[in-house]
């Protein structure tokens, strides 16, 4: 069984526990406990582990595994809204000087970039709506010529993108 200061610790390092959203991804994502052994091979999935409790049993906490980490993963899910928020930043700059056409290429470079991060992080935590418009947004910077309505097009998706983020969906466990 993981400890708190434990899994906090390997939550931040990467390993630990993992996101799940399972075969057909199209559900709320769920937090997995890594069961990864030390010598890197997954153990066997069709008998139980002897040494763990099963995951859905409580323990002496009166927590299974999902109710220590969801206060943790919940921490990681708002750093990650402000640092999109922070991103979305980065694009409203950059879009701004695609509206003046002072945008150079480096600076696209840059833009897509950040619209790419910033599509991976926010998918990654929920946000499932910001990480589309996000994605509409990397087809914008890539595009080397655009136009007035294509830069009010992109002006309207960043907006939302920025909505998105601000809410929180019902469907996310953390």
């Amino acid at each position: 069984m993981i400890e708190r200061d434990e899994l906090s610790r390997d939550v931040a390092a990467g390993t630990g526990a993992y996101l799940s959203r399972g075969q057909d991804r199209s559900g709320p994502a769920r937090i997995e406990p890594d069961r990864h052994e030390p010598d890197g091979n997954e153990p066997d999935r069709d008998e139980p582990d002897r040494d763990e409790p099963d995951r859905d049993e409580p323990d002496r906490t009166g927590l299974d595994e999902t109710d220590r980490v969801l206060p943790t993963m919940r921490g990681l899910r708002s750093r990650a809204r402000v640092t999109n928020l922070a991103r979305a930043g980065h694009l409203d700059i950059a879009l701004e000087r695609a509206a003046n056409a002072a945008l150079d290429e480096a600076g696209r470079a840059q833009a897509v970039a950040v619209a790419h991060q910033l599509i991976g992080s926010a998918g990654t935590f929920g946000f499932t709506e910001a990480s589309r418009r996000a994605a509409e947004l990397k087809d914008f910077f890539a595009c080397a010529h655009v136009d007035d309505e294509d830069v009010q097009t992109a002006r309207i998706r960043l907006t939302a993108l920025r909505g998105d983020l601000q809410v929180d969906d019902p469907d996310v466990e953390f």
